[in-house]
């Protein structure tokens, strides 16, 4: 998603109600920022061009340039590699990394913020950034989704 995070609904859910299990992780970011490589553009001369050559080099920093090469062969422009750069380094931001399961929840939507509440770690509490939703539908466990969200 390369758009600014933010702007959805928040879902304020209790633990141990609502919400059936979490788990709290750290993104990888790189401390040491980034740069990131597109791929040339194919071109219409045919068999007597080189693909993997550009006129121009596709590329973009962040963050120092130092620490982590990123290469994506669907970047074929220079502004193309410019909002790739943008979005990573929003991304890079976020460096906690919450998943929470909880009862059927179909009206979360990408986006949307959850605050869980009632933690036994009251420094967990605040609102989290939904990135990844994955329903499951069981005879044993019912209807639950899983949200894996973002937080600073």
């Amino acid at each position: 998603i390369f758009k600014k995070s933010g702007g959805g609904k928040e879902h304020r859910l209790a633990y141990g109600k609502e919400i059936l299990s979490l788990s709290v992780g750290s993104s990888a970011a790189s401390e040491g920022g980034f740069t990131i490589f597109g791929e040339s553009p194919a071109s219409i001369k045919g068999s007597e061009t080189y693909h993997w050559v550009a006129k121009d080099e596709l590329k973009a920093s962040a963050g120092g340039g130092g620490g982590a090469i990123l290469s994506s062969p669907a970047l074929k422009t220079k502004e193309a590699v410019e909002k790739a750069c943008e979005a990573i380094s929003e991304a890079a931001k976020f460096t906690i990394l919450v998943t929470v399961e909880a009862e059927g929840m179909p009206e979360v939507r990408l986006g949307d913020s959850l605050a869980p509440e009632g933690l036994e770690d009251p420094g967990l509490e605040g609102s989290y950034e939904v990135r990844w939703i994955e329903h499951r539908l069981s005879l044993s466990g019912g209807f639950t989704s899983r949200f894996t969200c973002r937080g600073r």
